[in-house]
């Protein structure tokens, strides 16, 4: 229950700072919103995938550490995305 909460608040809080880039740069901000708050979604389902390649090696770990292992690779997977997209919205902006 406390890691779906977390998950929540991830997802809100990752779709405000990408709504803030987008305002920044003058960019779309739904479309920068709606894919802020997708990347962490997306990095639980990696964890998904990677779990169940790797079953063999991973059934002995608790439920617990593997659903905060999910909720810190979708943390990752926005961080990675967030500055991916500063650092290209920079250099467009430095272009035009």
């Amino acid at each position: 229950m406390i890691i779906t909460i977390f998950l929540l608040i991830q997802i809100v809080f990752t779709g405000y700072l990408f709504y803030r880039l987008a305002k920044k740069y003058g960019k779309n901000k739904i479309i920068y919103t709606i894919t802020g708050g997708i990347m962490p979604i997306v990095g639980v389902l990696t964890y998904v995938l990677i779990y169940i390649c790797f079953t063999d090696y991973l059934f002995r770990i608790n439920r617990y550490i593997h659903e905060l292992y999910s909720v810190l690779l979708g943390l990752l997977f926005s961080a990675l995305f967030f500055f991916l997209l500063k650092r290209f919205s920079i250099t467009n902006n430095k272009n035009k």
